[in-house]
């Protein structure tokens, strides 16, 4: 099963191309990954909805929406699961959430907040590769916008 990331990757290689859309095979490609991609996002966001006081499942809708390019409402969850952690006083839900609005943050270009989110991912999780590789390529962002991070 490929994963959202994936398809959208696939799409967005087929829509860049503006011979692929003249081919009616590439065209129904293109339109079968977006009713894909909309079906797993619309089943994400009804889970979220019906539970919304679980810092997991508003983190993992966070992480989908943000491979799925919508960056608003990836931002939404994740804030939600960072909220949601801190409440429930759980690191382990927290990095995650943490983690996962600075992705969103550093895909959104707003680096100093990635940074900060990702110096605080690693606070509680040091070896954490993925908020390891954010904070140093938002950081290195902010700084060469002239911004501190």
């Amino acid at each position: 099963m490929k994963t959202v990331a994936t398809k959208t990757k696939q799409l967005g290689a087929i829509t860049a191309s503006p011979a692929a859309m003249t081919d009616p095979k590439k065209r129904e490609e293109a339109a079968s990954l977006k009713k894909q991609i909309a079906a797993v996002l619309d089943k994400s966001d009804a889970i979220a909805q019906s539970s919304p006081q679980v810092a997991k499942i508003q983190q993992a809708a966070g992480a989908l929406a943000l491979q799925a390019g919508d960056y608003k409402k990836g931002l939404e969850y994740a804030q939600k699961a960072v909220a949601l952690a801190q409440a429930q006083d759980d690191e382990k839900e927290l990095e995650a959430a943490l983690r996962t609005r600075a992705i969103g943050e550093l895909w959104s270009g707003d680096y100093p907040a990635a940074a900060e989110d990702a110096r605080k991912a690693l606070a509680l999780a040091p070896q954490d590769r993925n908020a390891q590789a954010v904070w140093h390529f938002a950081r290195g962002r902010a700084r060469a916008g002239g911004e501190t991070a």
